[in-house]
């Protein structure tokens, strides 16, 4: 079984690492899709410029407010980054 994990592209000289509307948007067809099976995707977002990236990401759902109103609940995720066992051996990992 396939589940779609979310999206991922870069906002070029970006001023904000937040998630835009058509993100917002994005994100909500996305839970919204059944074949997706996804409640929580995430976005990643590469902001910045050419030398200087830097990655974002944001796990989102909806959520009922008042009982009448969706909104997107968005949280910044943390990345962790591991390295492969040539780090144990001493090998040189690049770092992201």
């Amino acid at each position: 079984m396939d589940t779609y994990l979310g999206d991922w592209h870069t906002h070029p000289d970006a001023v904000s690492n937040r998630l835009s509307w058509t993100d917002r948007v994005c994100l909500k067809t996305i839970i919204k899709t059944p074949t997706a099976r996804n409640q929580r995707p995430v976005m990643m977002l590469m902001c910045g410029k050419p030398g200087e990236w830097s990655l974002h990401s944001w796990f989102c759902q909806l959520r009922t407010k008042l009982f009448l109103f969706e909104f997107l609940d968005e949280r910044e995720a943390t990345i962790l980054a591991y390295a492969s066992r040539a780090s144990e051996t001493g090998e040189e990992v690049a770092n992201l």
